[in-house]
C-alpha cells in the first residue's frame, strides 16, 4: 500500500504543482515543495523495502476488469524482489533531479519553466514506477500506454524542437509496436492457458514479451535512438532514463525456455550489435547530452542479452545500472573534485568484478570469444 501511496501522491502533488503555476506563476516555494515531497516519498519506499517480505511477494488488487473476452484478469499490482530495487531507484532518480536543479545554471529562459519540469518529472515518476509494478499483461499494457503518452507530451512541450521527424515517428512506432506485442502476447496465452501474472512462470510467451521489450527499446531491430537537445534540467534526466526503465522492468520476469540454438544465436547477434554500435556512439558522442540515447541503448542491449542467457539477477543489475549509473552521469555537471570518488565508484561498480552490483552479468561473457571480447 505505502508504493500505491506513493504513486497518488505524486500525480497529486505534480497537478497542484501545474494549477499554482497557471495561477501564481512567481510562487517562491515551488522547488522547496517538490524537493520535500520527493525526500518523503523516497524515504517510504526505503522503508516499505525494508518490511518487504523476502519470499512473500504482496499482490494488490485494483479493480474488476470488464469485457474480461481478451484479457480474463483485472488490473492488479505486484510488489517483490523484483521490482521493489527499481522502484528505490526510480524515486532515487526523481529526488535526485530535482534536488540538483538547486544548483543548475539555467537561461532565463528555462528557469521560468523549471517548476513545470519538477512537475513533469514526478508524474513520469509515478506511473514508471505503476508500470514497473504490473502484476499482469493487462495492467503493464495499462502502464506503458500512460507512460508512453506522458512522455510524448512532455517530450514535445519541453523538448521536442528541432529534431528529426522521421526519428520520432519511429521511435513511437515501436513503442506502439512493444504494445501489439504484448497484446499478442495475452491473446496466446488465453488460448494455451498461461497464467497472465508475473508471479508464475510463462515459458510460452517469454519470447512475444522479449520482442516487445526490445522494440520498445530500439534494440530489435537495432535503430538510431533520438538525440535529446542539451537542456539543463534534472526533469530531461528522468525523461530520458524512466521510460527505459519501464520495459527494462520486465526482463527480470520473462523465463525464456529452450529455444533452437538458431533462433538463439540471432536473437543474441542482433542484439551484440545493438550493443557494440552503441559504445561506438557513445564513446564517440560530443557531449554526455548527446551520448545519453547510446548509453541507454547499449545497457539496455547487456540486460536483454542476460535475459536471453537465463540470467534474470544480471539483467535486474543492469536495469539499476541504467537508472542509478546513468542518472549520476548526465547529473554530474559540477565536476567537483570532492565528488569524484562517487563517480569513480559508480564507474568501478560497471566492470562486473566481484562483489559489484554487475558481477552477476560476468557469466554471459563465458567462455571468452571475439564476440565477448567485443561486448565488453
Amino acid at each position: 500500500m505505502i508504493i500505491l501511496a506513493a504513486v497518488i501522491i505524486l500525480i497529486s502533488v505534480s497537478l497542484v504543482i501545474l494549477a499554482i503555476r497557471l495561477v501564481r506563476p512567481e510562487f517562491p516555494y515551488l522547488w522547496l515543495i517538490s524537493v520535500s515531497i520527493c525526500f518523503l516519498i523516497w524515504l517510504a519506499v526505503l522503508f516499505a523495502g525494508l518490511l518487504l517480505p523476502i519470499d512473500s511477494p504482496i499482490i494488490l488488487p485494483l479493480f474488476v476488469w470488464e469485457p474480461d473476452f481478451l484479457f480474463p484478469v483485472s488490473p492488479a499490482i505486484l510488489i517483490d524482489h523484483i521490482s521493489m530495487p527499481v522502484v528505490l531507484a526510480l524515486v532515487t532518480l526523481n529526488l535526485a533531479a530535482t534536488l540538483t536543479d538547486a544548483g543548475r545554471k539555467m537561461p532565463g529562459n528555462q528557469a521560468s519553466y523549471a517548476s513545470g519540469g519538477w512537475a513533469a518529472s514526478m508524474m513520469l515518476t509515478a506511473l514508471a514506477i505503476f508500470s514497473v509494478i504490473s502484476e499482469n499483461l493487462l495492467t503493464l499494457l495499462i502502464a506503458w500506454s500512460a507512460v508512453d503518452v506522458a512522455e510524448l507530451l512532455i517530450w514535445i512541450t519541453n523538448t521536442g524542437k528541432g529534431v528529426s521527424t522521421e526519428r520520432v515517428v519511429v521511435k513511437y512506432s515501436t513503442r506502439i509496436g512493444g504494445i501489439i506485442t504484448v497484446i499478442a502476447a495475452g491473446m496466446v496465452a488465453t488460448q494455451s492457458g498461461t497464467p497472465l501474472g508475473f508471479s508464475a512462470a510463462n515459458p510460452d510467451i517469454s519470447l512475444l514479451l522479449l520482442l516487445a521489450v526490445g522494440l520498445r527499446l530500439g534494440i530489435i531491430p537495432p535503430n538510431v535512438p533520438i538525440n535529446e537537445p542539451q537542456n539543463s534540467k534534472g526533469a530531461d534526466v528522468v525523461l530520458q532514463l524512466a521510460p527505459a526503465a519501464v520495459s527494462l522492468s520486465l526482463l527480470p520476469r520473462i523465463n525464456v525456455p529452450n529455444i533452437s540454438s538458431g533462433l538463439f544465436v540471432f536473437i543474441f547477434f542482433i542484439t551484440g550489435l545493438a550493443v557494440i554500435y552503441s559504445g561506438i556512439s557513445w564513446f564517440s558522442a560530443r557531449s554526455t547530452n548527446q551520448g545519453a540515447p547510446f548509453w541507454v541503448m547499449g545497457i539496455s542491449g547487456l540486460a536483454l542479452m542476460a535475459t536471453l542467457a537465463g540470467n534474470s539477477s544480471a539483467s535486474l543489475a543492469w536495469t539499476s545500472v541504467v537508472i542509478l549509473a546513468g542518472g549520476l552521469l548526465l547529473l554530474y555537471h559540477s565536476r567537483h573534485r570532492f565528488l569524484t570518488p562517487l563517480a569513480l565508484s559508480a564507474a568501478f561498480g560497471l566492470l562486473m568484478f566481484p562483489f559489484t552490483p554487475t558481477w552477476p552479468s560476468a557469466q554471459i561473457f563465458n567462455p571468452i570469444s571475439l564476440i565477448s571480447i567485443l561486448l565488453l
